[in-house]
């Protein structure tokens, strides 16, 4: 089940709750059309067929009561029960559960009980789900001793609550400290470090990314938020880590690759544009370049070679250069 089918079947609820009107089919292909491209930020349409499913996984899957009105040759729809609305379904067993096994997951990951407030969880449910200290049978791969971490909770609620942040700030490599509003839209994690993503009231950039652990300070502000309709999954798919330049181009990096690691990096690919076919011991990608790309490249230091573009191999030839200078003095 995709976002979109959800937005979907709360359409079709909101619709089918609605006794002062009358919805035809066409009706809810075009209000559910309209639903989706509002909240997604992208223009959806939908086949007659797409909803009609819609309504009879409804049916199937959440027993709604539903009626069929005949009105000429045109059929309408609408519940039975005027009161009735998926939101006031009852949870079944099954779902308790699974909502306690996320909850064991959850309590396994250092910090996440302490943010996400977990001891609520028994008062909530009335007993239903328990936050239980148990045998741990997953160990996820976090940094415990990074810094900024106490900045998280409240950059999550002001992401989920849409509230602008004066931030104090200081950048790699330096002891100045930036002050300015920042308007919050997605948190990230990329290699155990924690970012968060918004606009910059201070330099008028609407991706401005920041490192939680560079963060000084961060308190709530009154002052209006500038909303976005990012498609978050579009923005990373050509990049890797969490510096996108806007402006520029994917393009294709060809890397050849040595015997001892072709398998490793076939098996974990470098990005989701590779090829699961490396062809002889050439893999090519197509992303845009940064930062983040040339570490990943940087472990496999002495294991390739970059044939394009040539900036890449340039860059990667001079960071090369420099660790190992700095490799043999101790610096």
């Amino acid at each position: 089940m995709n976002k979109n089918q959800l937005i979907r079947y709360r359409v079709l609820d909101s619709c089918f709750s609605n006794f002062g009107r009358k919805y035809f089919l066409d009706d809810l292909i075009q209000i559910c059309e309209k639903k989706v491209s509002e909240q997604t930020g992208k223009k959806h349409t939908f086949s007659r067929r797409t909803i009609q499913y819609d309504i009879e996984f409804m049916e199937n899957h959440w027993i709604i009561p539903l009626n069929r009105h005949v009105e000429g040759k045109r059929i309408y729809f609408r519940y039975s029960d005027k009161d009735f609305s998926i939101d006031s379904m009852p949870l079944s067993t099954q779902g308790w559960a699974q909502i306690q096994l996320a909850i064991d997951l959850l309590t396994q990951v250092d910090g996440v009980p302490d943010i996400l407030n977990l001891s609520k969880i028994e008062e909530f449910s009335e007993g239903r789900l328990k936050i239980n200290e148990k045998k741990k049978v997953l160990q996820f791969d976090v940094n415990p001793f990074l810094r900024g971490m106490n900045h998280f909770k409240i950059l999550l609620n002001a992401v989920k609550n849409e509230t602008v942040v004066s931030i104090d700030y200081s950048p790699f490599n330096t002891d100045k400290i930036d002050s300015y509003l920042f308007h919050p839209y997605l948190l990230k994690q990329f290699n155990k470090r924690w970012f968060c993503i918004g606009y910059n009231e201070m330099n008028k950039n609407m991706f401005w990314t920041i490192a939680l652990d560079r963060i000084k300070s961060v308190t709530l502000s009154t002052q209006p938020y500038r909303i976005n309709n990012i498609d978050w999954d579009d923005y990373f798919a050509d990049i890797i880590g969490v510096t996108n330049f806007i402006e520029a181009k994917t393009q294709e990096v060809k890397i050849e690759v040595s015997d001892r690691v072709k398998k490793y990096i076939l098996t974990k690919p470098l990005h989701g544009s590779q090829s699961q076919k490396i062809e002889g011991n050439i893999v090519t990608l197509r992303v845009k370049l940064n930062k983040e790309l040339e570490n990943s490249l940087l472990d496999y230091l002495g294991d390739i070679k970059i044939l394009q573009p040539e900036s890449l191999r340039i860059n990667l030839e001079k960071r090369a250069r420099s660790f190992l200078n700095n490799e043999f003095t101790g610096n």
